[in-house]
């Protein structure tokens, strides 16, 4: 595989081409001629990284270890996994970063994000914490490249995932990357693609998957008699009328992938694809119904009114998003409609909406002797009721207060089962492939509302603009 060059990878180029994802086709299937597709680029895909937003650099930058911290000894160790962190942003300071120097056999050895300061900071704090010195990198570049570091956890925004996961599989190391696991289903397929060439594990960041909480919901399915039927509702109160929608990068379709449709629902969607398996002839319809954001920190006179939109989808102005021209962009989606089946023709619907007077969180499953209910995002307990309409608490295990601990340690398992059998096969069911089938879902709900799903060219900007301007003249 081709190794990126100090001091920048590839070019200022994004081209992120990749087959669109078309309704009603099943998974496998589709998986099948994507990957085939992808694997015919080979390790070019790896060239065409981009530093355009400024993820590379080329030095190392190493706090002094706190007062008390000794050097970290992982290099002696065998049975130790290394750890460095792309993004350590606020997802890594309770929820997954301390999980990966308290699981048995990990350590964090190194940070980085494109704010060094910081990544410097997150570093110090931590190393009091591991009670060893983690250190801060200003470049992914020389993190990745890192003889100590051993595997990469990437916990950037989508927008960055697919880039820093074909350097990480260049440098030759496994790779454990956030949800969603990209923005397009296209971007998964090139990451697992380079990852089978490599052949290196890819992990995503589902760990709900190894909480006690949905392992209850797991061992109780038996209980309903089969399966009927399966509904998914989320609403949040994320707009009121009268005040302004103010710009997060959750809702900007180029550096999330759409909405918090993708942010939330593909962990729901995640827990439906581990608890009955793949989702088959899936369609759905997506629509805005909040005002266009506003952008951060300019909310005085911002528009309270939702502009007028054609078919549903709402447009920003490029120069809100601070570029002087250019088409518009779609604003992100914030109700959203799923049907789909299982292998075996269940039903499963789904329904999302950000603009709720209401907050719910609830998947049904439902059988004919008994329905089991449990919420995503809280702390209720989930129910199984039966025919006789009697309720009953799953009792199940207190969750670990960093919640990416137990996925961790089924990772580093894994990885250490490859230093004794290379040719060991993943025993974590958070796999890059389980990952990329909730992508295709997502892609399939999204597509006629963004008029496709393909980065080349961007979905994300208004393509009837895009095919009405002037074509650009060649370069000399």
């Amino acid at each position: 595989t081709a190794r990126p060059q100090a001091g920048g990878v590839g070019g200022a180029q994004r081209d992120y081409a990749a087959p669109m994802v078309r309704s009603r086709t099943s998974f496998p299937a589709l998986l099948r001629i994507v990957v085939a597709a992808a694997a015919t680029a080979g390790s070019a895909a790896v060239a065409m990284i981009t530093n355009a937003r400024g993820y590379s650099s080329v030095s190392t930058a190493m706090p002094a270890a706190p007062e008390g911290v000794t050097e970290a000894a992982a290099a002696t160790v065998p049975d130790v996994v290394r750890w460095g962190i792309l993004g350590c942003g606020d997802v890594c300071e309770l929820k997954s970063g301390p999980a990966l120097y308290k699981a048995p056999g990990s350590r964090l050895v190194g940070v980085w994000r494109r704010n060094v300061a910081k990544a410097l900071d997150f570093a110090e704090r931590h190393s009091a914490d591991a009670g060893y010195a983690v250190r801060a990198f200003d470049s992914a570049e020389a993190l990745v490249g890192d003889p100590e570091v051993d595997a990469v956890y990437v916990a950037t925004p989508p927008e960055a995932h697919c880039e820093l996961a074909l350097l990480v599989a260049a440098a030759g190391k496994p790779c454990y990357v956030e949800k969603p696991m990209a923005r397009t289903a296209g971007e998964c397929m090139r990451m697992i693609s380079a990852f089978q060439e490599a052949k290196l594990p890819l992990y995503c960041g589902y760990y709900r998957r190894y909480l006690p909480k949905f392992l209850a919901v797991r061992d109780a399915l038996p209980q309903l008699g089969g399966i009927s039927e399966v509904r998914v509702r989320l609403t949040q109160t994320r707009y009121t009328p009268g005040e302004p929608v103010l710009h997060d990068w959750r809702t900007d379709p180029e550096v999330a992938g759409g909405g918090l449709f993708m942010d939330l629902a593909s962990h729901q969607l995640d827990l439906l694809d581990w608890l009955l398996g793949p989702l088959f002839s899936v369609t759905g319809m997506a629509s805005r119904v909040a005002p266009v954001p506003t952008p951060a920190g300019d909310a005085e006179g911002a528009s309270t009114e939702p502009p007028a939109a054609e078919e549903g989808v709402q447009l920003i102005a490029t120069a809100e998003r601070g570029a002087s021209s250019g088409p518009p962009r779609r604003a992100a989606e914030d109700n959203v409609r799923l049907m789909a089946t299982t292998r075996d023709g269940v039903l499963v619907s789904g329904s999302w909406n950000f603009a709720a007077p209401e907050r719910a969180d609830e998947i049904e499953i439902m059988g004919p002797l008994a329905a089991v209910r449990f919420s995503t995002f809280n702390d209720m307990p989930p129910v199984i009721t039966d025919v006789s309409g009697e309720s009953t608490p799953l009792v199940h295990e207190p969750q670990h207060e960093h919640v990416h601990y137990p996925i961790v340690c089924a990772i580093v398992k894994d990885l250490l089962k490859r230093r004794e059998d290379p040719t060991a096969k993943p025993k974590c069911s958070a796999t890059g492939l389980a990952a990329a089938r909730t992508n295709l879902v997502l892609d399939a709900v999204l597509e006629k509302y963004y008029g496709g799903r393909a980065l080349s060219p961007p979905y994300w900007l208004d393509q009837t603009a895009l095919k009405s301007s002037p074509s650009p003249e060649p370069a000399t």
